[in-house]
């Protein structure tokens, strides 16, 4: 099957952010659409969110279906039935309001929480509504232990530069708020995961409580002059 008005353009192959960015750059709507290449929109995908820009709302999400089962241990998929996230898997943002807020910060190297950046830049700006009638599939991914286990400082890295450019939103303005929410978050889910008997992701909770948190305290608080290094996938 052809679709002669698509076209495809290469990435610049400086993670996702850059390369959305760089895609919104070929785009010549009035509407940016994004999903990942992974997923498989539904054929009524475009047409409902297309629908949904006669709103008041200048930034939309749809609906994240996981394909496979999500509950099993070190398994990844960002399900998104009831809205609140804006995960980039799924969202539409008008391309004016998009070149308005410099779109995504390519300074997010990872495929992590560059879309939530992009999410406290637009709520200033506009609400989000939610259209679960546009809906795509995500694949679900289990990750294996020895692969989530190095690539933690990686993401521990990414998390300093989310925070030191967000604190404020994030609602991390010291050193202790940063501690007591980041350590009932992973506790939360240290528990969780031993009552789904989850034991190689309970481990990795147990890995961020001990060495994740406080080495991103040191390196957001105690040493603030610390400029994050750009992370290489």
């Amino acid at each position: 099957m052809s679709y002669p008005w698509a076209k495809w353009v290469a990435g610049s192959r400086k993670g996702p952010a850059a390369n959305r960015n760089n895609g919104a750059r070929f785009a010549q709507g009035e509407w940016l659409a994004f999903t990942d290449d992974d997923c498989l929109p539904e054929p009524e995908w475009l047409s409902a969110l297309a629908e949904a820009t006669t709103g008041s709302a200048l930034a939309l999400e749809g609906a994240i279906h996981p394909v496979g089962d999500p509950n099993q241990d070190m398994a990844e998929c960002p399900v998104n039935l009831t809205g609140g996230y804006f995960w980039s898997a799924n969202v539409a943002v008008q391309k004016k309001l998009f070149e308005t807020v410099s779109g995504f910060d390519p300074n997010y190297f990872l495929a992590a929480n560059e879309d939530t950046d992009l999410k406290l830049r637009l709520t200033s700006h506009t609400i989000i509504a939610f259209i679960p009638e546009a809906r795509i599939f995500h694949p679900v991914r289990l990750i294996s232990f020895k692969k989530k286990l190095f690539q933690m400082p990686i993401r521990w890295k990414a998390w300093e530069y989310h925070v030191k450019k967000n604190k404020q939103f994030l609602g991390y303005n010291n050193i202790f708020q940063y501690a007591i929410l980041q350590y009932k978050f992973h506790s939360l889910s240290f528990l969780k995961r031993i009552q789904k008997k989850h034991y190689k992701a309970t481990l990795i909770s147990l890995t961020n409580i001990v060495l994740g948190i406080p080495l991103n305290i040191i390196r957001i608080y105690l040493i603030p002059s610390l400029t994050p290094k750009k992370i290489e996938k």
